[in-house]
C-alpha cells in the first residue's frame, strides 16, 4: 500500500494576484492535510472518501476507459487526475492496473463546508 498526506495552504497575501500571469502570492501551509492511500486489487477498481459517507465507487475498465458503476459521483478531480496519470502510463507503454484509492481530507469539515485550505 502506499500512502501520503500533503498540508493545506492559507493565502497571506495575493490570492486574487495570482490569475494574473507573473504576479505573486505568499502562502502558508496549514496543519491541516489531505491523506491518499493506494492499494493494487483485481478485477475491480474503488474510490472512497470519508467526506462522502465513505462508501466506495466502483469502477472497471471498458477498452482501457474508466467505466463507473454509478452515474453521479462527487469525485470528478479524482476522475480527471487519473484520466490524466493512465494516458500518461499508456503512453510510456506501461500496463493499467485496479487499486482501491481511499482520500481522507482535513481539509473541509465534517457536514462538507470548505475551510478554502485547498482541495
Amino acid at each position: 500500500m502506499i500512502e501520503v498526506s500533503a498540508p493545506g495552504k492559507l493565502y497571506i497575501a495575493g490570492e486574487y494576484a495570482v490569475v494574473e500571469p507573473g504576479h505573486p502570492a505568499i502562502i502558508v501551509a496549514v496543519d491541516q492535510f489531505i491523506t491518499v492511500s493506494l492499494e493494487q486489487t483485481k478485477n475491480v477498481g474503488s474510490i472512497t472518501s470519508f467526506q462522502y459517507g465513505n462508501l466506495p465507487i466502483l469502477w472497471r475498465r471498458h477498452n482501457d476507459q474508466l467505466v463507473l458503476d454509478k452515474r453521479e459521483n462527487p469525485f470528478h478531480y479524482i476522475l480527471a487526475a487519473i484520466t490524466l496519470t493512465e494516458k500518461y502510463a499508456k503512453e510510456l507503454n506501461k500496463s493499467l492496473a485496479f487499486f482501491s484509492l481511499t482520500v481522507d481530507s482535513e481539509l473541509d469539515s465534517s457536514n462538507g463546508r470548505k475551510y478554502g485550505l485547498g482541495s
